[in-house]
């Protein structure tokens, strides 16, 4: 098996009035699809990078990306945090 990445987004920066964690996750997991050129359904995993999540009022889970379709369903789902690198 070889693994790759074949597509990628990420949020706007700043304050965002209005977005919650959950809307840009599945925001950035619709576009990051959209860029690979592919189906939802060819995903085999999900990465989350995220940055100061224990700094906003609602929990973060990696899994808010699988809500962006419903084959991103039973995909495994990992969240990364490493402050700037993130």
């Amino acid at each position: 098996m070889t693994a790759c990445i074949v597509g990628w987004s990420h949020g706007k920066f700043g304050k965002l009035d209005g977005e919650t964690s959950e809307s840009l996750v599945v925001k950035a997991a619709t576009e990051a699809i959209a860029h690979a050129g592919i189906e939802p359904r060819d995903v085999d995993v999900i990465y989350v990078g995220n940055m100061n999540g224990g700094f906003v009022r609602q929990e973060f889970h990696s899994s808010l990306a699988l809500q962006a379709h419903p084959d991103l369903r039973f995909k495994p789902s990992t969240r990364v945090e490493n402050a700037c690198a993130t």
